[in-house]
């Protein structure tokens, strides 16, 4: 017969198996309740930080998109810089309807707003 090793992590208390009379490692049920109630609220506060972190760089990167855009359309207008704020959240700033040309798709600041802030959200949260 072939004997199951236990891990040595594994904390307990000895006792003897009223069924198979062997000793076995036996750790409560509270304690594992208890740590279950520890691991949960502390998931759903990451859970939590990491949707408010995605709906932030979006919301954002959507009014940087309408600002660069605007700039673009009417090189007059304020100049474009890159700014976060938590005020984006729920702003909305509509895009017009816009003619991508070789001008938008040689610029690196349009490849950027539109891969680069979403692939470094990506990378910061794995």
């Amino acid at each position: 017969k072939e004997q199951e090793t236990t891990r040595p992590q594994f904390k307990g208390q000895y006792r003897k198996d009223e069924i198979t009379g062997e000793i076995i490692v036996y750790y409560p049920a509270w304690k594992r309740y208890l740590k279950y109630l520890i691991s949960f609220p502390i998931t759903m506060l990451f859970t939590a930080g990491t949707l408010v972190l995605i709906l932030l760089v979006h919301s954002n990167r959507d009014q940087l998109i309408a600002r660069y855009i605007e700039q673009k359309v009417h090189p007059g207008s304020e100049e474009f810089k890159i700014d976060f704020s938590v005020s984006a959240i729920g702003k909305p700033k509509p895009i017009t309807s816009v003619e991508l040309n070789s001008d938008h798709l040689r610029d690196p600041m349009f490849w950027f707003l539109m891969a680069g802030l979403p692939s470094l959200l990506g990378l910061f949260l794995p």
